[in-house]
C-alpha cells in the first residue's frame, strides 16, 4: 500500500474478489428460492389435504382433492347419500401450482383422493418436483387419512 492512498492494482483486486463473492451469493439464493417454492407447494398441499379430512368429518360430507398438470382443487359432495358423482361435486378452491413446480403422475391420470366422513380417505401420493429435481412427496393414508410430508430432498 502507497502512503498516499491505494494503487490501482489494489482496488481492481478488491473489486474483483467482491464480484466473485455477489456471483456465488447469487446462485446460491436462486437455488434455495427454487427449494422455497417446491417446501411452500408441498405445505400448502398438505394443508388441503388435512383441511379436507377435518371437514369431512364435521360436516359429514365426502371431499375430493383433485391435482392435474394445472393445479389443485379441493370439492365437496353435495349429494346427501355420500355417493360421489362428478355433476354433484361443488368447488372449494382451486390453485395453480408456484412457479417451477410440477407434480408426477401416473400415465398421466389425475390424481383424486377422497376423504369421508368416518375420517378413511381413498390414500395416495403425491409427488412435487421443482426445476433443479428437488422432490417432496405427500402421503396420505388410506385408513386414517393422515398427511404426511416427507422432506424436500435433492435428487442431484
Amino acid at each position: 500500500m502507497n502512503k498516499n492512498g491505494f494503487t490501482l492494482i489494489e482496488l481492481v483486486l478488491v473489486l474483483v474478489i467482491i464480484g466473485i463473492g455477489s456471483a456465488v451469493v447469487v446462485a446460491v439464493l436462486y437455488r434455495s428460492m427454487d427449494d422455497i417454492y417446491l417446501k411452500t407447494a408441498a405445505k400448502e398441499i398438505s394443508t388441503s389435504l388435512r383441511y379436507a379430512r377435518s371437514h369431512a368429518v364435521a360436516e359429514k360430507k365426502i371431499y375430493s382433492f383433485v391435482m392435474n398438470k394445472n393445479g389443485y382443487g379441493l370439492y365437496s359432495e353435495s349429494n346427501a347419500d355420500l355417493k360421489i358423482k362428478e355433476e354433484t361435486l361443488s368447488s372449494v378452491f382451486h390453485k395453480t401450482f408456484p412457479k417451477g413446480v410440477s407434480a408426477e403422475y401416473n400415465d398421466g391420470e389425475d390424481v383424486r383422493i377422497d376423504f369421508y366422513p368416518h375420517g378413511d380417505s381413498t390414500g395416495g401420493e403425491i409427488k412435487l418436483k421443482n426445476e433443479e429435481g428437488s422432490t417432496a412427496v405427500i402421503t396420505v393414508e388410506k385408513v386414517s387419512g393422515k398427511v404426511r410430508v416427507e422432506k424436500a430432498q435433492n435428487s442431484k
